[in-house]
């Protein structure tokens, strides 16, 4: 064992009894009557007891299993290679430098990070030193944090689950939380949120950039909602612009702001800053439309000392 593997396990058992709270709230049964009508980001089929948290390598080598809960088919399962090589890890973009500046330092955080996909900002948040758990519903996406996991060892817990389910943590069990685009991939947005607050400890931040809701588009990209309805009209949908390369391949669910903003006041985690990054410089070249907009913004929400 090399000693970078020493110094992980050494991180590993101090926050093993926070994972152990975390996989024995796992639910284990589903009510047929919440079930949506497409495969969802926020939907259980059946459940089997998780006993540890697999960080890559050999699950066999190991002793051990990734976490698998029966969950329904994840849309990003089929378009894990193409979403692995369109997001690398690099974050001088607008939007992940001002994400990572709205979380503030990180070492010794215990951090949430939701929709994590194929750990992209999670390694990031590792490597600041924060203790990470990350949570995603695709299979195919975890595979490949996973084994990253196992090729660079930073200590971060991948967990298969439902975020939106409401049994993945103890009430204060993080420092903060973090969501990078992908709450509008997330079916069931009072659970989601419902799960983050319970997660955060008071006065922790919960951090997370979105498709700008107010978002038109312009030329080859498509805005938050379809052409064809307005900004009022919330639902998911399939975008077809050409430049919408992801989204036209697992669709999106389009909010208003105010429903965001609501929701989150609902469930005790109040706005304290927002910022609007400005597009990619590239967009003027190719969507000078769109490059005119408002296209991408994160915000920080303080969980309330409070909350009933």
């Amino acid at each position: 064992m090399t000693e970078q593997h020493l110094v992980v396990a050494e991180e590993h058992s101090r926050h093993n009894s926070m994972v152990k709270h975390l996989v024995s709230m796992a639910p284990f049964a589903l009510d047929p009557g919440r079930l949506p009508r497409r495969p969802s980001k926020s939907l259980f089929r059946s459940a089997v007891p998780l006993t540890e948290c697999w960080r890559g390598g050999s699950p066999t080598a190991q002793g051990s299993r990734p976490y698998a809960l029966g969950v329904t088919v994840a849309r990003y399962d089929a378009v894990a290679d193409f979403y692995e090589a369109g997001w690398v890890d690099t974050y001088d973009d607008a939007t992940s430098v001002t994400f990572l500046q709205l979380l503030g330092p990180l070492d010794g955080l215990r951090v949430l990070d939701i929709a994590c996909g194929h750990g992209r900002l999670s390694r990031e948040l590792a490597r600041r030193g924060a203790q990470v758990t990350a949570v995603d519903l695709s299979t195919a996406l975890l595979e490949k944090a996973r084994a990253a996991e196992g090729q660079e060892p930073l200590g971060i817990c991948y967990l298969h689950a439902d975020i939106a389910s409401g049994g993945l943590a103890h009430a204060g069990t993080f420092d903060a939380v973090s969501c990078s685009f992908g709450l509008s991939d997330i079916d069931d947005l009072d659970g989601a949120l419902r799960t983050v607050s319970k997660a955060l400890q008071p006065g922790g931040p919960f951090v997370f950039s979105l498709l700008h809701p107010c978002f038109s588009g312009g030329g080859p990209v498509s805005g938050s909602w379809p052409s064809g309805a307005t900004y009022y009209d919330e639902g998911w949908w399939l975008p077809e612009g050409r430049a919408s390369s992801l989204r036209r391949r697992v669709g999106a669910n389009h909010r208003m702001l105010s429903t965001y903003l609501n929701s989150l006041a609902a469930h005790g985690l109040h706005l304290d800053r927002i910022a609007e990054p400005a597009p990619p410089a590239e967009w003027t070249d190719r969507a000078i439309d769109a490059s005119r907009l408002p296209a991408f913004l994160v915000v920080r929400c303080l969980k309330a000392e409070r909350h009933c």
